[in-house]
């Protein structure tokens, strides 16, 4: 990951831990979401593995094949996930209101203004 990036995982896991401490479920959520969302984009693709196909031990994986280095997550990959993650939550507000579900749809704005603000805290603000 680039520095910008840790910058933008350290300050979620910071404001995680808040979260926990003053059991903001909702915060927790969309906190653990994002922080999920960057994690798993420095994820390699998947390859096949080689296998070994007589004996014992048949199909399975060679010592130290499933060790593989993270992708370096970029700061534009980065933007793009929180912004996704922002747009997920305000159309999901939009809907919910919509439904008449007033309180659920307060929760998805408070989630994806607790995200901006971080975004912006952290000079992502170009994504919103």
């Amino acid at each position: 990951m680039t520095d910008a990036v840790l910058v933008l995982t350290s300050r979620l896991r910071a404001e995680l831990t808040r979260a926990a401490k003053a059991r903001k479920v909702a915060d927790i959520a969309a906190l653990r979401s994002l922080l999920s969302a960057l994690d798993n984009a420095g994820a390699q693709p998947a390859e096949e593995p080689a296998t070994v196909t007589e004996g014992p031990i048949a199909y399975a994986v060679e010592f130290g094949q499933a060790e593989v280095a993270r992708r370096v997550v970029s700061v534009a990959e980065a933007g793009q996930i929180v912004a996704a993650e922002i747009a997920q939550r305000r159309q999901q507000s939009q809907l919910l209101d919509q439904a008449g579900r007033d309180v659920e749809a307060a929760v998805a704005r408070s989630q994806a203004k607790l995200l901006a603000r971080i975004a912006v805290d952290c000079d992502f603000s170009e994504v919103l």
